[in-house]
């Protein structure tokens, strides 16, 4: 049971900073920000919507 919960708190934890995490490991698997369509950079710079 301990062991159940451990884990899902390690995955909650690692939602939380998947952008963070993602960043750095799966360069080649994510879209650099240049690649980004300008749809996907307003998604990640909630600031940018507001404009």
């Amino acid at each position: 049971m301990a062991s159940v919960e451990h884990e899902q708190a390690n995955k909650a934890h690692r939602s939380h900073k998947s952008g963070a995490s993602a960043k750095k490991k799966g360069k080649s698997k994510k879209i650099d920000s240049k690649d980004l369509t300008e749809e996907q950079k307003r998604q990640q710079n909630p600031k940018v919507k507001n404009r």
